[in-house]
């Protein structure tokens, strides 16, 4: 008698547990949806510290997103002296077209340090970001030069 409850209750645990796990098994994917993707901007290679007025330095990029498409890269560029800013503007923009979100792309960003009023001493602050499909920007990649 007390074997027969006792294969009872093992029984009967064994049916809740299987119960009870079976819905850990559902695939998650089906039950959510990102809202907020953006895309990623990585820093390939290390610009100078320092740059001579009139210099040309390639930023080297690697741009990618998995979720949702990336509708354009730009760089906007500020020029400070002795913390005060003297200018600032966007001085690189690309469309980007036929973008997969299976790969990754790589880009040459140049900058020239001629832009009006850049003199020895400045400091400029590249700032480069990806826009998504859905007007969303990655986190910024920010690259500050010393100007010689």
């Amino acid at each position: 008698m007390m074997m027969k409850l006792i294969y009872k209750n093992i029984v009967l645990v064994g049916i809740v547990l299987t119960i009870a796990l079976s819905s850990c098994l559902e695939d998650p994917d089906d039950e959510f949806r990102i809202v907020g993707a953006v895309p990623t901007v990585i820093l390939l290679s290390s610009p100078p510290d320092s740059i001579d007025v009139g210099q040309t330095v390639n930023i080297d990029i690697r741009y990618y997103s998995p979720n949702v498409d990336v509708s354009g890269i730009s760089m906007d560029a500020t020029i400070s002296a002795g913390g005060a800013e003297k200018s600032s503007g966007e001085v690189f923009s690309q469309t980007v077209t036929g973008f997969n979100t299976s790969d990754s792309y790589e880009l040459t960003i140049p900058y020239t340090a001629s832009a009006p009023g850049v003199a020895s001493g400045d400091v400029v602050d590249l700032v480069i970001s990806a826009t998504a499909t859905n007007d969303l920007s990655s986190r910024t990649i920010e690259v500050s030069m010393n100007v010689r």
